[in-house]
């Protein structure tokens, strides 16, 4: 099974809730958001949450927005039907808006093993270079994001 690109969707936004009506391509299966900004507030994005087409999306790498010393980031997922116009809507943590906005990169796929759709994900904010990751386990046929 190979996966396939199907959209990228990208947009930004200002407020600590809210929502966006996004056109999601015909034979999506999984559906991936990543999200990065910055607030005063640890765990700003994975003590929130996010929604595509009224249900909740998983949560993905949750390391990387547990300080407030670097720029956050936080990955969302859904295996989905869906296609055409579809609201994404969020709501972070506390009532704060984040300092600069918040950038949303949507990406579309199909060729997704849909039952097991996720293996392994990981997040972290470091400092400086040398950047470090934990083992992530694949097999044949896997994508890998980052």
């Amino acid at each position: 099974m190979a996966w396939t690109r199907l959209g990228t969707d990208t947009w930004t936004d200002a407020t600590n809730s809210g929502s966006s009506s996004r056109t999601i391509p015909t034979g999506t299966e999984i559906t991936i958001i990543f999200v990065s900004g910055y607030r005063t507030l640890a765990n700003y994005f994975s003590d929130g949450g996010m929604t595509l087409g009224g249900t909740a999306m998983s949560e993905g790498a949750t390391g990387s927005n547990a300080s407030t010393s670097f720029l956050m980031g936080m990955t969302f997922y859904r295996v989905h039907s869906l296609s055409g116009a579809q609201t994404v809507a969020w709501d972070w943590a506390g009532v704060d808006i984040p300092n600069e906005g918040v950038l949303f990169v949507a990406v579309h796929y199909s060729g997704v093993n849909t039952a097991d759709p996720v293996r392994t994900t990981y997040g972290d904010q470091e400092a400086a270079p040398q950047y470090e990751t934990t083992a992530l386990t694949a097999v044949s046929g896997d994508m890998i994001s980052v």
